[in-house]
């Protein structure tokens, strides 16, 4: 093997031929390769010779060092964008680099690694030694405290490069802001250097293949139906598993999820189950429950591989379907399961190094079940019945995607289309934060529209507007599970921090949350709202964070279109109701994967439990508003799916009388609620309002007054701010949003809007508004308000209308 080979390890690389034989790599952590290229000057573009994003340590950052050693001319590496806070992957290469690996412990970890999973379990000490012999990494991409990091690495770089290229590091270093600018002036200070002798080197691509196994493709086989004692069958929308294995007791199940059936049979069998069933016949058990489920969940037929014995017998004696056991790893083997254009990938892993690896290719899911069964690749351990059967779900899940055209993620429950043209509307609720926190993710990931981040270097993402719920929050969120634990802080010392964060009076940034609410408007809301529903417990607690008047600010910076960094949490609303706290709270912007967690645990634990408390009364539901929902599929798709896989327990019933209430369904007892409505927007009757305004005709409008106020917000027109930042920062921007209330002089029995925030999904716009304190008497205005700024927006935009959704945080019903 030759270093002229490129790249040796797959991986998602631009490779310009200009720049076929250029010196420079550019690794942009999770910004897109081609809009970085994009930007680097005609002149300067010979000297680029690859360019790739990195998001984890283990994985991508071993490929993005064993290609380095194996490009015949790269000699430099820049390190740029803004790094994956949950991995560090770029300062991860830096302390590599400066520190190595830390002796006595096995993994290859790095010393003084950060975040999680620091370590190159598949780069020798030997091959770091010759990367870092090679390749000089220049660091100017953002990370957590860029000082701390820069002061050390730059120490150690500082003899190894040209005093020249050092100066210009620093430089860049020293500046608040790292721009493309900047970067196009390293290259350039690059290409200026004198060539330097280096000494070749050569990989061999056998030492990594646990990063990337040899190909086996298998023949197909002609298809034959193979007799089983068992038949896997649709019942309505569930899933039958008929068992004949026993002469006096014949076996039967029915469900929804292929893997608790699994679950269930082998806690049914006990020991048995590894003598009744051989090991073929648990991987084609786990292959047609896989099939039958696929078939329920999208209504795709595939031909069954199996057929009962001549004698078979179906059950009389029911199999109860447990939930939530979580599968043991073999103790020896691991699969890696893809849908690939060819068919089905199965990667044959082992955590024994010395042990082969490889990955199987076919068009043919009866070849590969007869493959793997012959290859014997399963540990004799406690959960051997359930990791076959498991893998037989996924392989027949995997095969049904290829074949057709869909989405496969190895342990996602099922498999889905990529929806590029919708932004959906996605309500969840539950009785525990890892329920809720479980459905979410998943909805959002499957369901979510994909589309690019509207802060281009942060990638794709899948976007929804989300209603989450959190019944008898007191109880659903007084334990933060351990699988948000972050490096050695437990979840009691984050949710203090989280706490904290939210209390505070100060700030350290451009704001903080607690300083937004308790100082930012010249009073301490957090003690205003427990004042006023002590005095008034019929009414409405009302916190302000987003400030419409300084907030959504653009400017120039170095020639820089730049944007005021304004607050996510907008707004929270309180009110009692049956002598229960509810509340409900407004993210303009969320990210569901990491920011998520500490939001729903710092809102509850500083500002509902303590106003609960204050008020003596106990905690309802807490809802929480995520207007512009996000994961970011570059960096958050691994945690996505470890949220997606983990074991959560729903409650059997939950009281549901607070909300949400859809229009048509709502309800004549009670004295508040939080309510809904769904609708496009009417553009149409938009039009009709202007026109109304434009003849004079504003006594015929009934909600006249609420125009006039978002149009004359103490000198400025709220509607025309918000639509200039789209126009100029693009239409799917996050941060405008636009509100009727203002804090600082209206009193929190305000009735009208509280929130409004349209953006473009999919070509469309969507809008999402919540109105307080209102009654049935304003729905009719209330929505043709909607219309009207949807009218303006989509005119001054020029994008067709989208869906409205529209809440009521409070609705104030009629008592009985």
């Amino acid at each position: 093997m030759t270093n002229l080979d490129f790249p040796i390890l797959d991986a998602n690389l631009l490779t310009p031929e200009i720049g076929r034989s250029g010196s420079i790599a550019i690794c942009t952590n999770y910004l897109s390769p081609t809009e970085v290229y994009e930007e680097i000057p005609n002149d300067l573009r010979q000297h680029i010779c690859v360019l790739g994003s990195l998001v984890v340590n283990r994985d991508g950052a071993e490929r993005m060092i064993v290609n380095s050693l194996a490009h015949p001319t790269l000699r430099y590496l820049i390190l740029f964008g803004e790094e994956a806070n949950t991995f560090q992957p770029s300062t991860n290469l830096l302390q590599a680099l400066q520190f190595g690996y830390q002796e006595g412990r096995e993994g290859n970890y790095i010393k003084n690694g950060r975040g999680a999973a620091p370590q190159y379990p598949n780069v020798s000490s030997a091959h770091l030694e010759k990367f870092r012999q090679k390749v000089v990494v220049l660091p100017i991409y953002k990370h957590g405290n860029p000082s701390e990091i820069w002061q050390s690495y730059g120490k150690w770089l500082q003899s190894r490069i040209d005093p020249s290229l050092f100066a210009k590091l620093t430089d860049i270093q020293a500046a608040k802001k790292i721009y493309y600018d900047h970067l196009a002036d390293l290259i350039k200070t690059i290409s200026g250097l004198a060539d330097k002798d280096w000494e070749r080197v050569t990989v061999d691509p056998a030492e990594f293949k646990h990063l990337q196994p040899p190909k086996v493709y298998l023949e197909s086989q002609e298809y034959r139906q193979v007799t089983m004692p068992f038949s896997i069958s649709r019942q309505g929308d569930l899933v039958r598993v008929d068992l004949d294995v026993f002469d006096d007791t014949k076996l039967y199940q029915l469900g929804n999820n292929p893997f608790d059936m699994a679950c269930s049979i082998m806690e049914k069998l006990g020991p048995l189950a590894d003598k009744l069933f051989s090991p073929a016949q648990q991987l084609f058990l786990g292959c047609e429950l896989g099939r039958v489920a696929m078939e329920i969940a999208t209504g795709i037929e595939m031909p069954p591989l199996t057929q009962p014995k001549d004698d078979f017998a179906t059950g009389d004696t029911e199999i109860l379907t447990s939930k939530n056991l979580k599968l043991v790893p073999d103790p020896q083997y691991y699969y890696k399961i893809a849908a690939r254009e060819d068919g089905v990938s199965v990667q044959c892993l082992s955590n024994n190094p010395k042990e082969d690896a490889f990955d199987l290719r076919s068009r043919d899911l009866l070849a590969m079940l007869f493959k793997l069964d012959g290859l014997g690749r399963f540990s004799d351990y406690e959960q051997a019945f359930l990791h076959r059967v498991d893998i037989g779900i996924e392989m027949s899940k995997a095969f049904i995607a290829a074949k057709h055209g869909y989405c496969y993620i190895q342990d996602f429950s099922s498999i889905f289309k990529i929806n590029t043209e919708k932004n959906p509307f996605l309500l969840v609720e539950g009785a525990n934060f890892l329920d809720v926190h479980k459905k979410l993710v998943t909805r959002l990931f499957s369901e979510g529209i994909t589309e690019q981040h509207a802060d281009k270097k942060k990638g794709q993402m899948r976007g929804a507007v989300t209603l989450s719920i959190f019944r008898d929050a007191g109880n659903a969120l007084k334990q933060m599970p351990s699988l948000y634990q972050q490096g050695g802080q437990s979840t009691e010392q984050m949710r203090l921090e989280y706490q904290q964060q939210l209390l505070r009076f100060d700030h350290d940034g451009s704001y903080s949350y607690g300083h937004r609410t308790r100082t930012h408007f010249g009073k301490d809301q957090l003690e205003e709202v427990i004042k006023h529903l002590r005095e008034n417990p019929k009414g409405t607690g009302i916190i302000q964070r987003f400030d419409c008047l300084e907030d959504m600010q653009l400017f120039y910076e170095d020639k820089h279109l730049e944007a005021s960094h304004d607050p996510c949490l907008t707004h929270d609303l309180f009110f009692i109701d049956d002598g229960k706290l509810h509340s409900f709270h407004i993210a303009r912007a969320h990210n569901i994967i990491n920011g998520y967690p500490e939001n729903i645990f710092g809102l509850h634990d500083a500002y509902d439990q303590h106003i609960a408390d204050e008020l003596g009364v106990s905690m309802g539901d807490m809802y929480m508003l995520s207007s512009r929902a996000n994961i970011l599929l570059l960096t958050e798709s691994q945690r996505a799916a470890a949220i997606m896989s983990e074991p959560s327990c729903s409650a059997d019933s939950v009281d549901q009388s607070s909300g949400p209430w859809l229009f048509a369904n709502l309800p004549e007892g009670g004295e508040k609620v939080v309510a809904y409505l769904r609708q496009n927007l009417d553009i149409d009757e938009g039009r009709v309002v202007l026109l109304h305004q434009d003849c004079g005709g504003q006594a015929r409008l009934g909600f006249q007054e609420e125009i006039h106020n978002l149009e004359n917000f103490h000198g400025q027109n709220l509607i025309e701010k918000a639509i200039d930042y789209l126009r100029k920062r693009g239409a799917n921007h996050n941060n405008p949003i636009i509100s009727a209330y203002d804090c600082r002089h209206m009193g929190m029995d305000f009735s009208g809007l509280l929130f409004w925030q349209a953006n473009v999904y999919g070509g469309k716009l969507y809008a999402t508004a919540v109105f307080t304190n209102r009654t049935k008497d304003n729905i009719a205005d209330d929505v043709k308000l909607c219309n009207y700024l949807g009218a303006r927006y989509s005119e001054a935009i020029g994008y067709p209308p989208g869906e409205l959704v529209l809440f009521y945080a409070p609705f104030i019903c009629t008592k009985n």
